[in-house]
């Protein structure tokens, strides 16, 4: 009856263990990169305001379309001119005031190309802004990526210290026993605690280290804080852009990227406004239509059948252009042209900038790839000498110190892979991120 019970009290609790596990299972969210990216660029202020920004443009641009078509628009207005021998304007002129209910049109002949020229500006301005919001769409997705990949070495650090202690609690076993039968000593067994403890402490700090890692990554993401959220993956197998899919040219001519290509949008703006400010001297003609009633106080006055006609219309054209503007137009000319060259230099400094994090980031990458090479190797010899010596040691070859030296040299150069791992990750992501165009 007793082993009944005990096994039936054991299959209660692997039920409860089963159940428990699906339970955090669930409320853990496993995340793939491309998983992160779909949901920041969903949850991007930054990329709502700069499409909402494009719209703008889009309307400002229709805007300027019904200046080219005849603007109607009503008038109705009553003036009054008192007239007397003594105090009053010319009757002639005044006619006692004027009293007037007219549709009139407005309809540009000549603008001297100041519509086309601001249309111009608008079709600049609006590449500059789809530019921006790739731009934004590209700091975002560097973020991500570069969040993605912390947490993806937290997560790895965490594990690889966890086996750290795995491996000290199997070698403090070992020491025990070699004690107790009289083949080590109690210091052996001293030292390994000392150094499991701060395996221990290791494996806290780790799990820190990637629950910070993770608030990082929520934030970008744009989502609430959550420690429970999962990175998919390994450093190893992450999928990541490589400098060959890059396309990258190290040439300063024929280098560009969106900053420089939003620069030179600038640019020729800057040119569009110096035009601008040249058309102003070019007249401007403009045709006037109206229909209606108009008519004069004086002509009210008189009686019905001698009063003149108050329905009519007139048309006429008019004309402007500027005679003495003292040199204000040729002063804003040399203004605009002045900016233009302000921003020709500030976008070769930018190109500079560029190119030289470009080739920094190159050679880093590169001095990280031959360090990783090369810290593989070291891997698979530190794995070989840590277990030499502790086999070494389990035959009385060897001290304990030896063997905790072999370990923590081994979990060093696996931090040190692991680490180096990362940064050649960062590194492609922050070449993408300068290369795009």
């Amino acid at each position: 009856m007793k082993t009944k019970i005990r096994n039936g009290g054991k299959g209660v609790l692997a039920c409860m263990l089963l159940l428990f596990g699906t339970v955090l299972l669930q409320a853990q969210q496993i995340f793939t990169l491309d998983d992160c990216l779909a949901i920041a660029r969903k949850n991007s202020l930054t990329l709502r305001v700069s499409a909402i920004n494009i719209r703008s443009t889009e309307f400002a641009q229709d805007e300027l379309k019904t200046t080219a078509l005849p603007h109607l628009k009503f008038g109705a207005g009553v003036l009054y001119a008192p007239s007397s021998k003594n105090f009053g304007y010319d009757p002639a002129l005044s006619n006692g005031g004027q009293l007037a209910g007219q549709v009139i049109l407005q309809q540009p002949l000549y603008d001297a190309g100041i519509r086309r020229l601001k249309s111009a500006k608008l079709d600049l301005e609006l590449s500059h802004l789809s530019h921006e919001h790739h731009f934004n769409e590209r700091d975002i997705v560097f973020s991500v990526k570069k969040a993605f990949i912390e947490l993806l070495f937290a997560q790895e650090a965490t594990s690889l210290q966890q086996s750290n202690a795995g491996q000290l609690t199997e070698y403090l076993d070992l020491t025990n026993r070699m004690y107790h039968g009289g083949n080590g000593s109690y210091t052996d067994v001293l030292k390994t605690s000392v150094q499991l403890a701060s395996a221990r402490i290791a494996v806290e700090s780790a799990k820190e280290s990637q629950d910070i890692a993770k608030f990082a990554l929520t934030q970008v993401m744009g989502i609430p804080a959550d420690t429970a959220l999962i990175a998919s993956g390994t450093l190893e197998n992450l999928s990541i852009t490589t400098i060959d899919s890059l396309g990258i040219v190290v040439s300063d001519s024929s280098f560009t990227n969106l900053e420089l290509q939003m620069a030179q949008i600038e640019i020729e703006k800057g040119l569009v406004d110096v035009e601008l400010s040249q058309s102003e001297r070019l007249p401007f003609i403009l045709l006037n239509a109206d229909a209606g009633l108009l008519t004069s106080f004086d002509n009210l006055h008189l009686p019905i059948d001698d009063r003149a006609s108050m329905i009519g219309a007139s048309i006429g054209l008019s004309i402007e252009f500027p005679l003495l503007t003292w040199g204000a137009i040729d002063l804003r000319t040399e203004q605009r042209r002045l900016a233009v060259e302000v921003q020709q230099d500030q976008k070769e400094l930018l190109r500079r900038s560029i190119l030289t994090e470009q080739q920094k980031t190159l050679l880093q990458l590169h001095t990280a790839v031959s360090r990783f090479d090369a810290l593989k190797q070291n891997v698979r010899t530190a794995e070989d000498n840590y277990s030499l010596t502790k086999s070494k040691y389990a035959a009385g070859g060897s001290l304990a110190l030896e063997v905790l030296s072999a370990q923590q040299l081994l979990v060093d150069t696996r931090t040190a892979l692991l680490q180096t791992e990362s940064d050649i990750r960062l590194l492609l992501a922050h070449l993408e991120q300068i290369s795009v165009h």
